[in-house]
């Protein structure tokens, strides 16, 4: 037996998660897990990469499959027709109407925990649906939604339009809970919650169980959360894998560094490697010709891009990902590598061309931003993905 089927779960989705080469749950999916299966509310706090999506997507298929199979048991019994479009069937002329909502601060985030949630469940029969409400997106015509992930606005805009039924929603899930409110520029997060926990809300002598709250945080200690947590959780249930004193250290696994640099510094030239080591770095020009102090701000910009490529090359770095603080900065950086690569500077290198040329880029990079579209960030991350961008 493995550690994952002492949870309980269903056999397909341990066949899943065998599929995915998981031997053992990490140690916030071994709390949460079995705290999401007891139906009471969970508040999560754990680091990124430490597990938390597939912690509440195992749990949330596995109550949906249960509460769904339960339901049209029940149904059936009394001699009636299939539940709402509950088993996995579709919908003729209906409103979409979940069991659980997942809610992203982001669509990027949507379409990931979407494509996460679809692998968990791919081999139960009948399937559970997933379904991306994000941007355009709102899943297949004509098939019931058990569950759908989206952003907050467009969760809003389809229960306003009346393309989304509450009355089945058991499950409310609010994943990165701290994003959610940063980005709730428009203050309809609270409300929206809310909205879905008293359409969807039963009393004792109503069918079904109140709804459930799910929420994850990489902190849960701000004002902002505590208050969410107040507002829409009951008793609930807390996993800390980061600690109330420590928690904004980085996880072990993480070899972390700071390199210096003076405006002085003597930067030895890139290997020779390449193809024009001797690139020249362009930037954003504010202090080239300023003949104040500010000139060491320009030397400095002109000095990280070498540093950058020398730390990957010294650390033999396959794949590595550099953060930069504006798209601009992104821009100078990926022309910059271009250049090391003998692409003329400022010449755009799509990612098709990336994939596909000979040409055998050392440096090889596309910009992931939002400047940039997302088709273009979604085929890049694609690339990098696959080891064709380093």
């Amino acid at each position: 037996m493995s550690a994952f089927e002492e949870f309980g779960l269903h056999p397909s989705i341990i066949r899943a998660i065998e599929d995915l080469d998981w031997t053992l749950p990490t140690p916030v999916q071994a709390e949460a897990v079995p705290l999401i299966l007891g139906g009471g509310d969970v508040c999560i706090c754990a680091e990124t990469g430490t597990g938390k999506t597939a912690a509440f997507g195992l749990a949330s298929i596995q109550q949906i499959y249960e509460y769904r199979t339960t339901t049209t048991s029940s149904k059936k019994k009394n001699n009636t027709t299939k539940v709402h479009g509950g088993d996995g069937g579709t919908m003729s002329g209906k409103i979409p109407s979940p069991y659980c909502i997942i809610l992203e601060p982001t669509i990027p985030l949507c379409e990931q925990t979407c494509k996460c949630m679809k692998e968990y469940s791919k081999d139960l029969q009948p399937p559970v649906n997933i379904h991306l409400y994000a941007a355009d997106a709102r899943g297949p015509k004509g098939v019931q939604p058990d569950a759908i992930v989206g952003t907050p606005q467009k969760i809003k805009n389809s229960i306003l339009r009346g393309q989304l039924d509450l009355s089945r929603v058991f499950m409310l899930i609010l994943d990165e809970a701290d994003d959610l409110i940063k980005n709730d520029q428009d203050k309809i997060l609270a409300k929206l919650c809310d909205d879905i926990k008293s359409h969807g809300e039963r009393d004792a002598s109503s069918e079904g169980p109140r709804v459930q709250v799910v929420l994850t945080s990489a902190t849960l200690a701000s004002e902002e959360v505590q208050d969410m947590i107040k507002l829409l959780t009951l008793n609930a249930q807390w996993v800390d894998t980061r600690g109330s004193i420590l928690g904004n250290v980085l996880p072990d696994t993480v070899h972390h560094a700071i390199y210096r640099i003076h405006p002085q510094d003597d930067i030895k030239p890139i290997k020779k490697g390449c193809k024009n080591p001797n690139a020249s770095v362009p930037t954003d020009g504010i202090y080239a010709l300023d003949h104040t102090t500010g000139i060491q701000s320009e030397e400095i910009k002109l000095k990280k891009p070498k540093i950058a490529v020398k730390i990957a090359d010294a650390y033999k770095m396959d794949r590595c990902m550099v953060f930069c603080r504006t798209n601009l900065d992104c821009d100078n950086l990926e022309s910059y590598f271009h250049s090391l690569d003998g692409i003329p500077p400022h010449r755009h290198v799509s990612v098709e061309e990336m994939m596909t040329s000979t040409a055998g880029y050392q440096y090889s990079c596309c910009v992931v931003a939002g400047a940039r579209g997302r088709q273009h960030n979604q085929e890049a991350l694609e690339a990098f993905k696959q080891g064709v961008i380093r």
